[in-house]
């Protein structure tokens, strides 16, 4: 499973691309990827993603640290944040089938996200007279967050941050990023996942441009690195003293554009402790 990078809302986003839209380039690669059957995700499917998210985040180790810390097991305050953060996903998810960033396999049982490089289409913001519902859930379900949870959320958002910068930049824009990967685990050893990542990689190698992800879990490494991403940074998370586990680890990995030559080798890959 993927870690979020998303450092905006976008569910009020669409993008308008020029003479070839994005649905139209999907379509093509929809008719290209093969069996199993690939498809855009419907607002039908949302509460199987739902599920399959959820249950695939279920030992994840960024997850357990940040998100569910040892403070908040038995705590109301949690109870209260963990259903208003569930409204506010359903509110993202609702987003993304809009603007057509998603695709699944199985009505929902496995599942990608992504979010194109914004430069190759016209940005439009859907017009609003006051903040989207989503932000101010979001806004509300915070102050339920436990002690822990905000520390390592802290934490986890600073080293985060520095290493988006430090390897991305300014150039976000110019690359295609996997927001999200997901298979139930009913659903896995299927080969569902390597299809729906080919999907979008091929949209990406159509444009020339290169993708990057984050990824929660150093044992999904091989996976990604099978696709032809590196690792571009490492974050080492475990700054908070009642911590006594080993430290987490998540991954900034990047896949160079179809026929571009640079690469990231390991000693090269930047640390943020």
């Amino acid at each position: 499973m993927l870690f979020p990078f998303r450092s905006r809302d976008d569910s009020r986003v669409l993008l308008v691309g020029g003479e070839t839209s994005i649905s139209d380039r999907l379509e093509e690669t929809l008719k290209n990827v093969g069996p199993p059957t690939t498809q855009l995700i419907r607002y039908s499917h949302i509460p199987i993603v739902f599920d399959t998210s959820k249950k695939a985040l279920r030992d994840d180790p960024v997850e357990l640290y940040v998100v569910r810390p040892e403070d908040t097991k038995g705590s109301w305050k949690f109870h209260v944040w963990d259903k208003l953060s569930n409204v506010v996903f359903l509110i993202d998810l609702c987003g993304l089938v809009r603007t057509k960033r998603g695709l699944t396999i199985k009505k929902g049982r496995s599942v990608i996200l992504w979010v194109p490089a914004v430069d190759a289409f016209t940005l439009r913001r859907l017009p609003s007279k006051k903040p989207p519902p989503r932000d101010t859930l979001a806004s509300l379900a915070k102050r339920f967050k436990s002690p822990q949870q905000l520390r390592r959320g802290t934490e986890w958002k600073d080293k985060l941050t520095a290493a988006i910068q430090a390897v991305i930049g300014d150039e976000a824009n110019q690359y295609y990023y996997i927001d999200g990967l997901a298979t139930h685990p009913d659903y896995q050893g299927h080969g569902f996942a390597t299809t729906l990542l080919n999907a979008v990689l091929q949209l990406a190698d159509d444009q020339g441009r290169p993708t990057w992800l984050g990824s929660s879990n150093i044992m999904n490494t091989g996976f990604y690195e099978s696709f032809g991403f590196v690792e571009a940074a490492r974050i080492t998370l475990g700054d908070d003293p009642e911590w006594t586990s080993e430290p987490v680890i998540a991954l900034l990995m990047v896949r160079p554009a179809k026929d571009q030559s640079f690469y990231y080798a390991d000693e090269k890959a930047q640390y943020f402790v």
